[in-house]
């Protein structure tokens, strides 16, 4: 009987000390875990429909073309690792005395901004 209640305790010792470790550990992986970015592919898809008519290939306007990621990379309309310096994305929300863009049409939603930040902060790879 007494053999029985200290396995019983043993069990419940190691349960109530394993479970806050675990939990702990789970915790502190997601919290530092880092975001997951969106890829280039995505963003290109917003540049696609909302950019390349003025900033496409030929004759982009500002000479910034959005066509692709070498030539994105070229000028200096994004800082990686820095969305807040990036020209593009002051653009994009008309900050720093930039003039909103798309120009005379609607501007990105918030979330198609927040997803070239993302990509932007994440060091803004192809």
């Amino acid at each position: 009987m007494a053999r029985t209640i200290c396995i019983a305790f043993a069990i419940i010792g190691l349960c109530i000390g394993c479970g806050p470790k675990e939990v702990e550990a789970t915790s502190s992986t997601s919290s530092t875990a880092p975001s997951t970015a969106a890829g280039y592919a995505d963003v290109q898809a917003v540049f696609t429909k909302s950019c390349v008519g003025c900033h496409g290939d030929t004759n982009p306007k500002a000479g910034i073309s959005l066509t692709n990621h070498e030539a994105l990379m070229k000028g200096t309309a994004v800082t990686a690792g820095d969305p807040a310096n990036s020209l593009l994305i002051q653009a994009l929300r008309g900050a720093d005395g930039k003039k909103q863009m798309p120009m005379n049409a609607p501007p990105l939603t918030e979330d198609e901004i927040k997803k070239v930040e993302d990509w932007i902060k994440a060091g803004a790879k192809a």
